[in-house]
């Protein structure tokens, strides 16, 4: 059973156990103003070296400023995330929020969780 909740400074460290197992086999890059889909191979596994406690660093300083963290734990696995920072970004004179994070785990993928 799923359960959503939203996520506290004891919740961080659970955010490196999702599992982002990723094939990707095309890309996109911005030429001449247009997005371009170009092959592009990646075997994603796992976290690259140190970005997970990185990534716990800026959350918590996320959550401690106001952020919005939400989970969802499949049982006691957190299967997916997502942050906002509630920090505004200023663009084109709009208010605008972050998306800081947003995994959903490979085997919760699919289930509507993202």
């Amino acid at each position: 059973m799923l359960i959503e909740r939203a996520l506290n400074k004891d919740d961080i460290a659970l955010l490196a156990t999702i599992d982002r197992t990723e094939r990707v086999h095309e890309c996109y890059r911005v030429e001449d103003g247009k997005l371009v889909l170009y092959p592009d191979y990646h075997d994603m596994r796992g976290w690259p070296e140190g970005e997970s406690e990185q990534d716990a660093i800026a959350l918590l300083a996320c959550l401690e400023r106001g952020g919005w963290l939400w989970g969802v734990f499949d049982g006691p696995s957190l299967v997916a995330a997502a942050v906002v920072d509630n920090r505004p970004l200023h663009n084109q004179h709009l208010l605008l929020r972050q998306l800081k994070f947003l995994h959903v785990s490979h085997g919760a993928r699919g289930r509507g969780l993202g």
